[in-house]
């Protein structure tokens, strides 16, 4: 029964259907900038590696073609955004159920007794998905009627299928007492990828063409269609929805959908009998009570969770996957750098000991003939003349430069051999990344605890980042090291 509690919340969920669309929108936009602003940072470290002291190709080109698939992939992922929330913006202002269950579950009878139809689709639930989505109004709700799972054939189908999930609010999964397949509710959980909450209708199949049957059956359809009836399927239900779903306590409705069909055509008390006989009405006023009580909840979070679904896989995976193309040659600059460094700082010092000790050695023969020099020509005029020649005779600037030339050829040595392995190792972390393998698509969503956070946008753009700050901050540090390193000219006396 439809109170003004009911017809209100309705009108609360279209206003706040309104008030999310214009939030995922913006949050949408905010998302392309940051992302762009993501990929530029990458294109500035192509520049910089590219001038860099490096000198690898393989390199920025690498990074390159990260960039340029990255790219291409997230044109794809936006796509699906808008059109997502393309066709959320035409029914705004329709809260709406969908039906799912396997084919000749009852889904089209369910339809039929709902909308007050004349039964010509019942039967035919075998028919593509793209000849057979269906969608009517019951009780100011728009409900969309789905083929049963084995229609679904080929990639455009289970699209289609998906779209109709990310339209919905609340999923009436429709399954049959003669047979509770695990199967079905498998193929469930690939369609409530968003989160979506599931009522269970437990079709209670029994024969009513049948005059003796029928009869005993609208005596007492309690003992047919009732908690009590079905508590044999409960279990199984209950287990089948934790397992697959990770629901407890799930909502089941046991209904006898071709009675309420048929009392849609009978008349006077029979109509009656046979609308009780149904459930329908328990049914009814449960789904009332539902959207009284967290309808604008779940109005919310078809927004938000799609918006959720969204970033995690169109756009998350892009960047993780990128992110991990990248890292190994990020590692690999910033090991190598370290190890340059880590070498220098004990190079130095030790060559600046050596040159001590050579000039120690050069200046040796010079400090024992001096007191003798100066005792005889100090008195002399030309005594200075004398003192710079006899020093240019023992200290010669050959000498240095022979003490200057091994040392650069010591560190050359090592350079040389550095940067050979250097070029292999880096070889072979390029020929381990595959660009193909990002393909922007990851079983598993963490939807089941995320919600509306701005931590949502940042994970997103984070992975490629962290990649992207890495590799400018290790080219520079390479700069400064390398290109120092490799044209170092060492001055008399001291490296530093």
């Amino acid at each position: 029964m439809k109170t003004n509690k009911y017809t209100k919340t309705l009108k609360e969920c279209s206003r706040i259907a309104k008030g999310e669309y214009k939030e995922s929108r913006n949050k949408l936009k905010k998302l392309k900038k940051d992302l762009t602003s993501s990929q530029q940072s990458l294109v500035e470290t192509i520049i910089e590696l590219d001038q860099s002291d490096i000198n690898n190709k393989a390199v920025y080109k690498t990074i390159e073609e990260v960039n340029l698939k990255t790219s291409e992939l997230l044109e794809k992922g936006f796509l699906n955004f808008e059109e997502s929330f393309g066709k959320k913006a035409d029914i705004l202002s329709e809260f709406t159920i969908t039906l799912f269950g396997r084919t000749k579950a009852g889904k089209s009878t369910i339809r039929e007794a709902l909308t007050n139809g004349d039964g010509s689709t019942i039967g035919k639930g075998a028919q593509r998905t793209t000849r057979d989505v269906k969608t009517n109004h019951w009780n100011y709700l728009r409900i969309l009627n789905t083929p049963g799972f084995d229609a679904y054939e080929g990639d455009e189908d289970t699209k289609i299928a998906f779209s109709q999930i990310d339209e919905t609010d609340i999923i009436l999964f429709l399954v049959t007492s003669d047979n509770i397949e695990e199967s079905e509710f498998e193929k469930l959980v690939t369609l409530r990828r968003e989160n979506k909450p599931v009522i269970i209708l437990l079709n209670v199949l029994y024969d009513l063409s049948h005059p003796v049957k029928r009869k005993i059956f609208l005596k007492e359809p309690q003992k047919y269609v009732s908690i009590d009836a079905v508590k044999g399927h409960l279990s199984r239900l209950k287990f089948l929805s934790q397992k697959h779903f990770d629901i407890q306590n799930i909502p089941i409705i046991p209904i006898h959908a071709m009675s309420a069909f048929e009392s849609t055509q009978a008349s006077g008390n029979e109509k009656n009998v046979l609308y009780k006989a149904s459930n329908f009405k328990y049914f009814n006023d449960f789904i009332i009570k539902e959207i009284e009580s967290s309808g604008k909840q779940k109005r919310v979070l078809t927004f938000r969770d799609s918006f959720i679904f969204h970033l995690e896989k169109s756009i998350k995976p892009i960047y993780e996957e990128s992110y991990h193309s990248l890292k190994p040659i990020v590692k690999l600059l910033r090991n190598k750098q370290f190890e340059l460094k880590k070498w220098f700082d004990k190079f130095i010092p030790d060559k600046n000991d050596e040159i001590e000790r050579e000039v120690e050695k050069l200046f040796s023969p010079l400090f024992h003939q001096l007191d003798s020099f100066v005792d005889d020509n100090i008195d002399k005029p030309d005594f200075g003349d004398m003192l710079s020649t006899m020093v240019s005779k023992q200290i010669t600037e050959g000498k240095f430069k022979t003490i200057q030339e091994n040392i650069i050829t010591d560190m050359n040595s090592y350079l040389e051999e550095f940067f050979r392995e250097f070029n292999f190792d880096l070889d072979l972390s390029i020929s381990n990344i595959n660009v193909e393998k990002i393909k922007g698509t990851r079983k598993g969503s963490t939807g089941k605890i995320l919600r509306w956070t701005g931590a949502a946008v940042t994970t997103a753009s984070a992975g490629i980042g962290m990649a992207i700050t890495d590799t400018i901050a290790v080219a520079y540090l390479w700069n400064s090291v390398g290109r120092g390193s490799r044209s170092l000219a060492i001055p008399y006396g001291s490296l530093h």
